[in-house]
C-alpha cells in the first residue's frame, strides 16, 4: 500500500504543471487545497434513509449539547466527539463519502461506537469538492477497533463503499476506500495535508537554489519577476494587481531596472534564507519607500521558470532525482513519509493483535 503522492511521476507532475507555471499554483496553500479539491459530484441531501431521530439529528448536525456527547461546530466542520474520549490523537482515517452518504457513514459509525463502547474523535463536513469529508481520530489502542467497525460497515453498504471517489492522494488506501494518515498536534505543527504541501514546496524550492549557478540571470523577464512578486503577496486578486501595478510603475525607470537585475544577480541565498524567507532586497525608489521587499523564496519562485536550463546541464533524470531527493528529506523531516506512517500503523495494528492474544489465552485458561 503506497500513497500516490509517493510515485515520483506524481510529484514530478506536480512539480511541471502546477509549481512552475507562474499564473498557476504557487503556495503551499495551494497545493494544499489541490490535495483535498478534485472531481466533485452532485449533491442529494434528501437522501438521509434512518437518518430521522430526532436526538440523532441533533448529534449529527451539531445544532445542540447533548447529555451524552459533545459537539463542536467550527466554520467547515462538524465535530462529535464522545464524552468518555481520552488519550493522543495519533491517526487519521479519512473516509473519502459522497456527499448524500456522509450522514449515513457518521450515524453507523457512531451507533457501533455506542454498541462496542468505543470512544470516538471524528469530525465531517459538506464541500461538495473536497475528499476529506468525514475524518476519524483514533488513538493508538481504538485504531484497530475502528478499522474494525468501517469494514462492518462496507459490508452493510457496498454499493456506498463501491461508489466512493479515491482517497486523497496524500493517505495510504486501507481496503481500497479508507485512506491512513498519522497525527500529531495539529495546532503546533500544522496538519498533515499541510506538512505534505510544505514539504513538496521546500523541496521545489531547494532543488532550484542548489543549481542557482546553472541558471542565466542576464536576461530577467522583468515582467514574470513583477508576476511573482504579486503572486507572493497572496491576499485576493485586487491587492495583487495593485502591486504589481505599483511594481510596474517602479520599474520603468531603466536604471532601476538595471539596479534590481544587478542586485538579483549578486544576492547569495542561503538555504536558512529560503527557510525563514528571508528579505533578500528592499527597493527604496520615488515615493514608495521600503514598499518593495523582495523574499529569497520569491525571488526561488522566478528562478523556477528557468528549470530547463538546468536540465539542459545535468540532464532531466538527475534533476529528478535531486527533485524526488530533495521532497522526500522535507518529507521525512516533518515525520509524514512513507516509511514512518507504515511504521506507525503497523507498530499500533501489532499491538493491538498482541494485546488481544493475550486477552484470549486468560479467557481460555491457557495463559502462563
Amino acid at each position: 500500500m503506497k500513497r500516490i503522492i509517493d510515485n515520483p511521476e506524481i510529484v514530478w507532475k506536480i512539480f511541471t504543471d502546477l509549481y512552475v507555471p507562474y499564473s498557476a499554483y504557487y503556495s503551499s496553500n495551494d497545493l494544499y487545497h489541490f490535495f483535498l479539491k478534485r472531481d466533485s459530484r452532485d449533491i442529494d441531501y434528501g437522501n438521509a434513509d434512518s437518518l430521522n431521530d430526532e436526538n440523532t439529528q441533533k448529534l449529527l448536525m451539531g445544532r445542540n449539547l447533548l447529555k451524552d456527547e459533545k459537539i463542536i461546530q467550527d466554520l467547515d466542520w462538524y465535530y462529535c466527539i464522545s464524552k468518555d474520549f481520552r488519550g493522543d490523537k495519533k491517526h487519521r482515517l479519512y473516509i473519502p463519502a459522497n456527499n448524500q452518504d456522509t450522514m449515513k457513514l457518521v450515524f453507523e459509525f457512531i451507533r457501533r461506537c455506542a454498541i462496542t463502547k468505543n470512544p470516538f474523535y471524528l469530525k465531517y463536513h459538506f464541500d461538495r469538492d473536497r475528499l476529506d469529508r468525514l475524518i476519524i481520530y483514533p488513538t493508538n489502542d481504538q485504531l484497530p477497533k475502528c478499522v474494525e467497525l468501517l469494514r462492518e460497515i462496507a459490508v452493510k453498504y457496498p454499493d456506498i463503499i463501491s461508489n466512493m471517489p479515491d482517497v486523497p492522494m496524500t493517505t495510504v488506501p486501507l481496503d481500497g476506500w479508507i485512506g491512513y494518515a498519522v497525527e500529531d498536534d495539529s495546532k503546533n505543527t500544522g496538519s498533515y495535508n499541510r506538512k505534505i504541501a510544505d514539504s513538496l514546496l521546500a523541496g521545489f524550492r531547494s532543488t532550484i537554489l542548489f543549481n542557482r549557478g546553472l541558471i542565466n540571470l542576464n536576461n530577467i523577464d522583468i515582467n514574470r519577476f513583477i508576476e511573482c512578486y504579486a503572486l507572493s503577496l497572496g491576499g485576493n486578486g485586487a491587492t495583487k494587481s495593485t502591486a504589481a501595478s505599483q511594481l510596474t510603475e517602479c520599474l520603468k525607470d531603466n536604471n532601476v531596472r538595471a539596479q534590481l537585475i544587478d542586485r538579483i544577480k549578486r544576492t547569495y541565498i542561503s538555504i536558512d534564507d529560503l527557510e525563514n524567507d528571508n528579505t533578500m532586497i528592499s527597493l527604496d525608489f520615488g515615493n514608495i519607500k521600503n514598499y518593495f521587499n523582495i523574499t529569497a523564496s520569491m525571488i526561488i519562485d522566478y528562478m523556477k521558470l528557468q528549470y530547463k536550463e538546468i536540465i539542459n546541464v545535468i540532464g532531466e533524470d538527475e534533476f529528478k532525482r535531486q527533485l524526488i531527493a530533495s521532497v522526500n528529506f522535507h518529507l521525512k523531516q516533518k515525520g509524514v513519509d512513507s516509511e514512518t506512517i507504515q511504521e506507525r500503523l503497523s507498530i499500533a495494528l501489532k499491538q493491538y493483535e498482541e494485546k488481544n492474544d493475550v486477552d484470549e489465552e486468560k479467557s481460555d485458561g491457557t495463559s502462563k
